[in-house]
């Protein structure tokens, strides 16, 4: 039974040290083997209940850990991102990296969509729920509840890799048309609202594979294209003006980016000096007037 629970534990991705086993071996032999007499039996009846119930709260503490997470991708497919293998590699690494940690228990999703002059035009490029379920153990011995795990891994492992190669596969595809020459970055607040619920922040994380460069003609649009921030300050007062835009005509949910992980993974080589450098604080502004957790990760 001992190892059981080591097994179970490590499986589930749960710290498996001295002092946890130690406390819960403490725990079933006090529950199993203490000499209780006659007289006090219910009195041990009760507090062995209440014992009974704070192990099973322990143990669903450790597993709560296993709620679905929601990620949402978006793929710049414009002309100012460069094809290139270093940026390639880059982007495949951290890709591998977040399939791997965010795609792993069963009702995980996975959406990706291109960002270009189109961007509310298309559907999804991928789309992809984790649906392989955790083995039931119970009344198993320790050899086949460990075989019964092991093929649980490989399973998990597969529908990981199965993803990744097809959100990979996007990667190093062209867009030479039209769409290429301007970046909506706007639309995706749209389909952000659209993608998750009230209810999934806490589990959510949105992911920009993107320089982050705003190039859209019209009234009210902003192109960093042609015209870039000058300083920080610039780029602050320009995100606060856009956010007033985007609230009065676009389709924007606010309660849905309250506590959301917003990520921006830039290619290797933007942002190298010139006024492209500032527009990183144009979105740290824009969705923090959203109320959103933004990092930009180097």
């Amino acid at each position: 039974m001992g190892n059981m629970i080591k097994i179970i534990l490590q499986s589930a991705g749960v710290c498996v040290n001295k002092k946890n086993v130690t406390a819960v071996y403490t725990l079933r032999r006090r529950l199993g083997t203490c000499a209780i007499s006659p007289g006090a039996r219910y009195k041990w009846r009760a507090k062995r209940i209440l014992a009974l119930l704070f192990l099973l709260i322990y143990f669903g503490a450790l597993f709560g850990q296993s709620k679905a997470k929601n990620t949402l991708l978006f793929l710049d497919k414009t002309q100012s991102i460069k094809q290139n293998s270093s940026i390639i590699k880059n982007y495949e690494k951290k890709l591998n990296e977040l399939v791997l940690k965010r795609f792993d228990r069963v009702n995980c999703r996975l959406k990706g969509f291109y960002v270009h002059g189109n961007t509310l035009g298309v559907s999804s490029f991928h789309e992809s729920t984790f649906e392989v379920k955790y083995p039931n153990l119970k009344g198993l011995g320790e050899l086949q509840a460990q075989l019964e795990i092991g093929n649980y891994k490989k399973r998990k492992l597969n529908a990981q890799s199965n993803a990744y190669k097809n959100i990979q596969s996007h990667l190093s595809i062209p867009n030479p048309g039209p769409s290429g020459s301007h970046t909506d970055l706007w639309g995706t607040l749209e389909i952000i609202s659209d993608f998750f619920t009230e209810g999934m922040i806490d589990s959510a994380q949105v992911v920009y594979m993107s320089d982050m460069e705003e190039s859209m003609s019209g009234s009210g649009r902003r192109d960093f294209h042609t015209k870039p921030p000058k300083s920080k300050a610039e780029a602050e007062q320009l995100a606060t003006i856009d956010f007033a835009w985007v609230k009065k005509n676009m389709k924007v949910n606010e309660k849905i980016f309250k506590d959301l992980e917003i990520k921006v993974w830039p290619p290797a080589d933007a942002m190298q000096g010139g006024n492209y450098q500032f527009i990183k604080y144009y979105w740290e502004k824009l969705f923090a007037k959203l109320n959103a957790k933004f990092e930009w990760v180097k």
